[in-house]
Parts: C-alpha cells; structure tokens; sequence
C-alpha cells in the first residue's frame, strides 16, 4: 500500500460516522469549501500574523474533510517567523508553506471571495460576516461567532497558536456536519454530529491555568530551560518543539527521543513537517533539532532511539523534568518509574485529549492511570495479540522500537486474518500505521486505540509549551494537574482539575518508593 497524506484522515472518517472503505472514500468526491480572512491588526501584530500562519498550516493538512481553502490576506510586512513560513511578507510566506507541504486541499489565494463557503473564520476583527472570529492576547486566547472585545495585541506566540488550532477545531465542526449531512449519512450510535457545540458567544481560555477568563502577564524577555527530556516528537510533541521554536530568546537544553521517521501518513497532523521530510522519511528528532538549532538559543540533543535505550544510556536516571507524548503505556510505565522530578503528559484518542502535570505525592502518576491491574479492561497490545496472533511481547516491541513489519510476522497472522477478516500488513509497514488505517476493519475486536482528530494532537503539544514555559518563567501561577477537552464540544465543558494519587497504586501509594524518590532529588531546584 502507498502511503498518502489522507490516509489518517480517512480512517478517521470510517471511525466517526461508521462507515465502510468505500463510503469515506466518498469524502473526496463531495467538495468543502472554507475561507481565512485575516483582519487589518491580525495582519501587522506579531501574535496575528502567528495566528494566521499556523491556521492555514492546520486546514490545509485537512483533506478530504476540507477540499478548497481560499485565503483571503493582506500582503504586510512579517514581523514574526514562524518554521515553514520564510518570507518578508505574510502573504509571501503563507504562499511559500503551500509549496512547502503540498496539501492535497486546494488553497486559493483570493481578494473578492465569492460563493458559498461551509466556514469562514476571521482572524481578527474583520468588516465582513463570519461563523468564527479568532484573537488573542498574551496567554490568553478569545473566540466566538461575531466581532470581538479583544482583537490581537501582543508578541506572546503561544496564544496565537493556541487560538488557532481551538478556530481550527470550530472550522471542522461546521465542515464535518454540512459534509456528512450531504452525503445523508445515517445517525449512529455516539454519532459526533450530536456531540458538535460549534462556539455561539465570546469566550476567554486562559493556556496557564485553563481558566475561562483573560490573564495579563507577560511573556518574559528571557525563558531559561534546565534540562529537559521529550520524549515523543510525532504530532503532540512536535507541536510542543514548534511552539518552542517560535521564541528566539529560549535558552537551556532539550533532549528529544524518538525512533521513528516521518512518512505522508504523517502529514495531516504533523505542523512542523513538509512534503520533502516524509518523502525522504527524514528522522522526526532531526528535523525538530533543525527548527530549534535555527531559531533559538537552546542546545539540543537528539536521540532516534526508544526512550528505553535512552534510559539505559543514563543509569542514575536523574531527569529534573520528562514530557511524555509516547504511544505507548508500557513507554509512559518506564518513564514513570525511573522516577523523574516532574512529568508533563500528553495524549489523544479521537477528538478528545489530555494535558496532565505529575508530582510523585501531590499528584496521581502515570501507574495510577496506565497499570494494566486498575480494572480498566485489556490493552491496546493484548487486544492486537489476540486479533493478529502475535505475542503481546512482540506487539509491544515492534509499537514501542516503531520497528517494521518481517515476512515472519505476516506469515504468523495469516490464519487470524482469515478468521476475522482483516487485510495483512505489508513487509515494511509499521504496526501502528497498519492499526490505524485499517482499525475500521479491525473495530468490533478492539476500540482502545483511537484515530486522533489531527487538531486534537496539535492543541494538548501547544498547551504543554505553555505549561513549561510557565514552570520555567512563571512558577508562581499554579494551574490544575489535569487539563481534559473533547475538541467536538466546547470549552465551557472542559475539564481543568488536580488529581490526587490513587490508593493502593503500586508506585506513588509505596513509602519506600516514595522515600527514594526523595533522597534521589533531596537538595535540587524543585519545579
């Protein structure tokens, strides 16, 4: 099989409307349109023209729920690069992205939009009618369906992205409904149309503390990073590593871990990767390495190895700070249990997500929620052994090293594959890229694992920039542990709390863990 740049995306329309192969295909054959019209302060501020940028960046990688996105944006002067926009001008830059990545969606540049579009979404104020007006302000991100009481002011990046991918998330719910709408398809059990809250009023998300109101502070001059390790640099983490790249002034240094390479199917969701970097599968950890290197004034380290080999490189374990965006639980159970100071964590299944902050005695960790023993039913690596006929252990490995496919293996699944149907991996392939584009097929044997709405992955990596940020620069704001939103909905039902540890979880509820994980950091900088 070739891999395409949709090809996520259409299994993520088989899994949201249960459909077969051949109806998501259809998806393509059904014209979307939605139009961009970048207001006259988005235009010349910093944060607008960074909000602007990264909105073309997450629609057009939309294809087949959006076929045509015009653009509609004056040709100013840029004051703020962001990675894959190199141009003195807005415009020129948003143009020169385009040929970078070659989205399968049409994009048109226009001056006299016309006809009719499913979305327009309006960064900044603007004079004409549109379904969704983006701005932020500092940290802090506005949206709503009508003119704004804030409009874009400020250098802050993060607020600028983070509106973006949140207007981004409002584009596709009107998309995806008047789509599937047309192509009448039958309601279902759980059928995301009903789950749909397209935003009807102003509302204010603070990304420090995930509070529903506006915060003043100030991006500092200078942000100094200690030393952290990233583990995971694919959709939530490379988000993470792009907003970073986005501050000039950023010293310390970052350790980025992950074996795998950048393939097409990556691109509907991968915001720092151009067509180029998954033609020649480029190492995800190189090409973020280069984003940094380039605009900032981090030391950076990468490592294509699985965070497992890493750890072994480092026998003390002594990690002041991990962000986890791994796949896997197994990789998030080593991470917890090498016992770093402090842990950021990120995932998304479906349209939902999670951002999580866990201190070992404050917080629950990572065993609370990811040991197979808490009642939670099989995981995703049992559930694909009994499926395929593979040991665990072997599905473990191959997900966990992104090792590929052997002839062995597709030659010890060829009984289960004619027992229930699904079609064999090819040699190459790997195993969660085969479980994913095929998980329709595979859906009535396990639902564990699933395909993530690309925006879904962007917004929990853009929400842990601003969490480390704020750890490095801003300590005395405090913020929940848990930061938990179905991008479907809205954000007045999202979920912002502080999770205790788990009674009776076998790390963080042990006294002698707990007391080694104390000598271990006794006398260091607490974060």
């Amino acid at each position: 099989m070739i891999e395409s740049s949709f090809d996520r995306t259409l299994s993520l329309m088989r899994q949201l409307s249960k459909i077969d192969s051949t109806t998501a295909e259809r998806w393509k054959n059904i014209p979307s349109k939605a139009l961009i019209v970048v207001g006259p302060k988005a235009s010349v501020t910093s944060s607008g023209q960074v909000a602007s940028c990264l909105t073309l960046n997450l629609l057009s990688r939309l294809y087949p729920i959006l076929t045509q996105l015009d653009v509609m944006v004056r040709d100013e002067t840029l004051h703020y690069r962001l990675p894959l926009f190199d141009d003195s001008t807005l415009r020129g830059s948003m143009e020169s992205f385009v040929r970078l990545v070659e989205p399968e969606c049409e994009v048109k540049f226009v001056s006299n939009p016309d006809g009719k579009y499913d979305a327009t979404l309006a960064v900044g104020n603007v004079d004409r009618g549109a379904d969704i007006v983006i701005a932020s302000s500092g940290w802090t991100a506005f949206l709503g369906s009508s003119k704004l009481s804030q409009d874009f002011d400020s250098a802050n990046p993060i607020g600028g992205m983070v509106v973006a991918s949140l207007g981004a998330a409002e584009v596709f719910k009107r998309v995806y409904k008047s789509k599937a709408d047309r192509m009448n398809l039958q309601p279902t059990e759980y059928d995301p149309r009903e789950r749909i809250r397209p935003v009807n009023k102003e509302v204010a998300f603070c990304c420090l503390d995930y509070k529903l109101r506006d915060c003043s502070h100030e991006l500092p001059e200078r942000i100094h990073i200690q030393d952290a390790v990233i583990t995971g640099a694919g959709a939530g983490g490379g988000a993470l590593l792009y907003a970073l790249s986005s501050i000039p002034s950023l010293s310390g240094k970052l350790r980025l871990i992950d074996p795998d390479s950048i393939r097409p199917s990556n691109l509907n969701r991968y915001i720092y990767a151009t067509r180029a970097d998954a033609v020649n599968e480029r190492l995800k950890v190189h090409v973020c390495k280069d984003l940094l290197d380039g605009s900032t004034q981090l030391v950076t380290e990468a490592y294509p190895i699985p965070y497992q080999e890493f750890a072994t490189q480092n026998p003390d374990r002594r990690f002041g700070l991990v962000v986890s965006t791994v796949d896997t639980s197994q990789t998030r159970l080593a991470i917890q249990w090498d016992l770093p100071k402090l842990i950021l964590d990120a995932a998304a299944d479906g349209s939902s997500f999670y951002v999580r902050r866990v201190k070992l005695g404050l917080t629950d960790c990572l065993a609370c929620t990811h040991t197979q023993t808490n009642g939670n039913g099989p995981s995703l690596e049992q559930s694909l052994a009994e499926i395929t006929g593979l040991p665990e252990g072997e599905i473990v490995r191959l997900r966990t090293t992104k090792a590929p496919f052997e002839p062995s293996h597709i030659q010890a699944m060829r009984d289960k594959s004619q027992q229930f149907g699904f079609p064999l991996p090819n040699v190459g392939e790997a195993v969660d890229d085969w479980f994913l584009y095929h998980c329709g097929d595979l859906f009535q044997y396990t639902q564990e694992m699933a395909v993530p709405v690309p925006f879904a992955t962007t917004l929990p990596g853009l929400l842990l920039a601003a969490q480390l940020l704020r750890l490095a620069s801003l300590p005395e704001i405090d913020a929940p542990s848990h930061f938990m939103m179905d991008m479907l909905s809205s954000l007045d039902l999202a979920q912002a709390t502080t999770r205790r540890p788990r009674p009776g979880c076998s790390l963080c509820d042990d006294s002698s863990t707990m007391e080694y994980y104390r000598k271990k950091y006794s006398g260091g900088v607490v974060l």
